[in-house]
């Protein structure tokens, strides 16, 4: 591995939070001007679709799940997943929930969503542990009321820029105490927690590094002298291979760029299985692709594959490598 290479898939994490944040920036000024009169909108939706295509523009893989069926509430509590790891190391999966911050108010609305089928962290949890995946959160803010002694605990000494954290992540575990704490689901709160992190430590973190190394050498958690990662538990969420729906998409790949990354699109019957019928794919990446989603939960919106070993560096760069 190059360290030009992760510390490039780093930056490009930071950019997209600092962006993040700053759009929110612009979003709260338009609402909280009382002569705006059509306030400026920038919906969770249209950031993970950002976000989503970033990943792809940067080289990474992209997968959008197209359901053929009605519109269904969300059976998953999930609204994509992230594939972290390479070929040589093995993967950690993450089930991830995308939450923005209310900027009038501070807090995270219906963290404890509930529609027919079950609330949204329950759901998510589930759909994690019936799919081998770390159930994190993903979390979208801007908030004037930052502190950096309080909200900022990556381990990286000469990361200190709290605008990162446009981009948060988080374990369920903080969710649920959040919920069930009065006066919990807000900003402030959630971000005091060590687990809370900037969305770069997800991929450009060390620890995360060593422990894709230990579990490539089979070794359990317990038995590694090294600190993990506070935000997943690799044991739960490590796999040695990608799915053959993710690493060989077949003909579903819709379009590549000059960065390696592939966008596919694979579309579902209606019981959210991958079928035959509507993708020209062949049959043993359909089998193993419905034998990894549990058929009770369903793929959530989207996926993507993020290779720490294979980014894409600067031309500029390049001549640094090892």
């Amino acid at each position: 591995m190059t360290r030009q290479s992760l510390r490039n898939l780093g930056q490009r994490f930071e950019t997209q939070s600092k962006f993040t944040w700053e759009r929110l920036g612009y979003a709260h000024r338009s609402i909280m001007d009382p002569g705006q009169s059509a306030p400026l909108q920038f919906g969770e939706e249209t950031i993970t679709n950002l976000f989503m295509m970033d990943l792809y523009v940067q080289g990474s893989t992209v997968v959008l799940f197209e359901q053929t069926s009605k519109k269904k509430e969300s059976r998953s509590g999930t609204d994509f997943e992230l594939w972290v790891g390479s070929q040589r190391l093995g993967w950690f999966r993450f089930a991830v929930q995308a939450k923005k911050l209310n900027l009038r108010t501070g807090r995270y609305d219906d963290l404890n969503h509930k529609n027919s089928i079950g609330r949204q962290p329950k759901l998510l949890e589930q759909y994690a542990m019936s799919n081998m995946a770390c159930p994190v959160y993903c979390l979208y803010n801007f908030t004037e009321r930052v502190d950096r002694n309080d909200h900022w605990h990556c381990c990286d000494d000469t990361k200190n820029d709290l605008t990162e954290l446009g981009c948060s992540m988080t374990s369920l575990w903080t969710i649920q105490q959040a919920i069930t704490t009065p006066r919990g689901k807000n900003f402030r709160w959630i971000h005091r927690w060590k687990n809370t992190l900037p969305l770069r430590c997800l991929v450009a973190c060390p620890k995360v590094q060593r422990s894709l190394e230990a579990k490539r050498e089979g070794a359990m958690l317990s038995t590694m002298a090294f600190e993990s990662s506070p935000l997943f538990t690799p044991d739960h969420c490590y796999y040695r291979r990608l799915p053959r729906g993710l690493s060989d998409p077949g003909d579903a790949v819709i379009s590549e760029n000059r960065h390696g990354g592939r966008l596919v699109s694979i579309r579902l019957d209606s019981e959210d299985r991958m079928s035959p019928e509507l993708t020209r794919v062949p049959r043993e990446i359909i089998d193993d692709f419905n034998e990894r989603y549990s058929a009770e939960s369903g793929p959530p919106r989207a996926a993507s594959v993020i290779d720490i070993e294979s980014q894409p560096v600067e031309d500029s760069d390049a001549d640094h490598e090892t």
